[in-house]
């Protein structure tokens, strides 16, 4: 899977001064400065609460409420902390503590690299919705937690700091997460073989 966290997206200022400066016009509610600090994370912010909410609609409006959010702390945002990871921790956030009409939520963009080998569009299609009916398999916290560490990228430390757990349960809801995509699969693969 692609790792979005290697990708981590910069403004491109040329001095710290250059960012504190517009950290502050942004925390002040200047539109120019909040565009131009919010909108590099747009893309990263959609992908990670589509993967995790399952619908583009729940996702729009997931992203949507993580910028408000941010807009409103942002006043109080630190200086030296990191605007991604504060972004990211609002959106998982959002995405856990939301309650949404829909139904039992499956991420329909898991898988949105191609395979190193050229599958027929077919396979692909095929390999996504497994993926997707793996990640059904999870509660919202699990595939946040799974998503969070294999996708993006991050240690178990930067997870439990956004979702303000020990290591421990980190560790402990990883495996959890583990073991039920072990148990998905096997029953995948004994159903593979009856039918």
């Amino acid at each position: 899977m692609k790792n979005l966290r290697a990708m981590r997206i910069t403004l491109q200022v040329e001095e710290p001064e250059e960012h504190t400066t517009l950290l502050e016009r942004a925390a002040s509610g200047e539109a120019s400065a909040l565009e131009r600090l919010l909108s590099p994370y747009k893309f990263a912010l959609y992908a990670l609460c589509r993967n995790m909410l399952g619908h583009a609609e729940d996702a729009e409006d997931a992203v949507q409420e993580t910028y408000l959010r941010a807009i409103r702390a942002l006043p109080k945002f630190r200086q030296d902390a990191d605007l991604y990871s504060w972004l990211f921790r609002i959106a998982v956030n959002v995405c856990l503590n939301g309650k949404r009409t829909r139904g039992k939520t499956v991420p329909l963009e898991m898988a949105t690299e191609r395979a190193t080998f050229h599958a027929s569009p077919e396979a692909e299609t095929l390999t996504r919705v497994e993926i997707d009916q793996a990640l059904s398999v999870l509660s919202r916290r699990q595939r946040a937690v799974f998503l969070l560490r294999e996708r993006e990228g991050w240690s178990v430390p930067e997870i439990a700091a956004a979702l303000r757990c020990t290591h421990r349960r980190i560790n402990n809801e990883l495996y959890q997460t583990r073991r039920a995509l072990q148990a998905w699969a096997l029953a995948h693969a004994e159903k593979g073989k009856e039918g």
